[in-house]
């Protein structure tokens, strides 16, 4: 029997953590608590959920803000667009993607990453195709290592500017608040590569609920983002790991797949506005993932 409706949209709150897990979970979504605080500690007023007559939460969406560059760029981000499936059909995801968008107005362009399922609608709201993604997951194995690779090292607070340079000239944008939230809470996946001009590899990762997901990784080489996540998965064989694939190097997608890596889905990733990010795709070899860009 399904929840009744009409349902109202408010504003989510940490009362509502535990809400959005259920949905998470009834969506076999990976996010834990530690995701929905981010959102709401970064962009307070810029979650919303559905509400049903019962007082139940049965929707979400979130949204960020990324700074360019440049002063007068930036760039809204949406995600976390739940419905409870007993609710599905009734036009509540819509409504929750019509508030987000709608909670980002003042910012031009804003960006997404969708299933194929989405992007039709997403193509009407007036988002366009931009890169494309695969979703990989690596159940746990015995290690599988590279016969020769760059070497790596642990990541420290002290890299902190060097790793939000690397990822300003691969994304365009300012995420350091994001980073430092990443190496905060997932040190054991953050690594760092270094060149003749010091670092210019690096990835970070966060625990989920049944995956650890690793991203983003920016790497000047193949063979140096191979070696990233060979740091992470050898040291940790136990874990399953996912990683959101750039698929602009083929011979990267291989490498992946070597290491035991599966292909799970794809995503497009899409934008709606006047702007783009100036990123150097080249060295984009994986995203954070959609909840985060």
């Amino acid at each position: 029997m399904g929840i009744p409706l009409p349902i109202s949209l408010r504003a989510m709150t940490r009362d509502d953590v535990q809400a959005g897990l259920r949905l998470c979970r009834l969506s076999h979504w990976n996010q834990v608590a530690r995701d929905w605080d981010q959102f709401l500690r970064l962009a307070p007023g810029g979650a919303t959920v559905a509400v049903a007559p019962t007082g139940d939460v049965v929707g979400t969406v979130a949204t960020l803000r990324y700074a360019g560059q440049s002063t007068t760029d930036a760039l809204a981000w949406v995600a976390m667009v739940l419905v409870d499936p007993a609710c599905r059909g009734g036009g509540i995801g819509t409504a929750l993607l019509e508030a987000g968008l709608a909670s980002v107005r003042d910012v031009a362009t804003v960006g997404l990453d969708a299933t194929p399922l989405g992007q039709p609608l997403y193509q009407k709201l007036g988002f366009t195709a931009d890169i494309a993604l695969t979703r990989m997951r690596r159940p746990p194995t015995a290690p599988r290592r590279l016969e020769h690779g760059p070497s790596v090292r642990p990541a420290q607070t002290s890299d902190l500017d060097a790793i939000a340079t690397l990822d300003a000239h691969a994304t365009g944008l300012d995420r350091r608040a994001m980073l430092t939230w990443l190496l905060e809470g997932a040190p054991e996946y953050a690594w760092v590569s270094e060149g003749p001009r010091g670092i210019d590899g690096v990835v970070l990762g966060r625990p989920g609920h049944t995956a650890s997901h690793l991203g983003p990784l920016h790497a000047v080489s193949t063979p140096e983002a191979l070696a990233l996540v060979e740091a992470c998965v050898v040291r940790h064989p136990t874990r399953t790991f996912l990683l959101d694939v750039a698929e602009a190097r083929p011979d990267w997608r291989r490498g992946v797949e070597a290491l035991g890596f599966v292909a799970e889905r794809p995503f497009t990733r899409m934008y709606r506005g006047p702007w783009r990010p100036s990123g150097d795709a080249t060295c984009l070899c994986a995203s954070i993932g959609p909840e985060f860009g």
